[in-house]
């Protein structure tokens, strides 16, 4: 029963968005107007690799950095660590990556001790790694639904994952 009401409402979405999605695989992804920007916005950061070129500037600068092949207008580089990298400089991009990246491993050594849990633990991580993964071609986190959310679940699997950690800790016999 479950199967086909997910089914179901798959098959809804698709119906209602299908005929964009359908255009845009056909497209392929090497088509894509963002594969061409990212060889500018490289460039833009090897130019100012410590310190970027400010928060918020990224629009302006990139009409500085944009070649004649890049035939749209661009006010967001799809790139999370891109954009990052090209307003504050690596060193920021990497301090950010780094603070995302570090609940990782307090669920990462969480899954062990919550055996009752490990799903709840398992989303902590899948949704980082997913949202990880897709900040590479897209402005993920600077859409607020989608951090808050982020956050959210990050928070609850974190709450499990030190919670499981302290009742391990709290049963062991010395």
């Amino acid at each position: 029963m479950m199967v086909s009401a997910v089914i179901a409402v798959a098959a809804g979405l698709f119906a209602l968005s299908g005929d964009a999605l359908d255009q845009r695989l056909q497209g392929g992804a090497t088509l894509d107007a963002r594969f061409t920007a990212y060889p500018h916005m490289v460039q833009a950061i090897m130019d100012q690799p410590l310190t970027g070129f400010g928060l918020g500037t990224f629009d302006e600068v990139f009409r500085v950095y944009r070649g004649p092949d890049v035939t749209i207008y661009f006010d967001r580089a799809h790139s999370d660590y891109l954009e990052i990298a090209m307003n504050a400089g690596i060193p920021a991009a990497t301090i950010l990556v780094i603070a995302c990246g570090l609940p990782l491993i307090t669920l990462f050594s969480a899954l062990k001790h919550g055996a009752q849990y490990r799903s709840f633990i398992a989303l902590g991580i899948t949704v980082t790694m997913q949202l990880g993964l897709h900040s590479l071609v897209d402005f993920s986190l600077q859409m607020p639904a989608v951090s808050y959310t982020w956050v959210a679940v990050v928070a609850a699997s974190m709450a499990i994952a030190i919670h499981c950690k302290k009742e391990t800790i709290s049963t062991r016999t010395f």
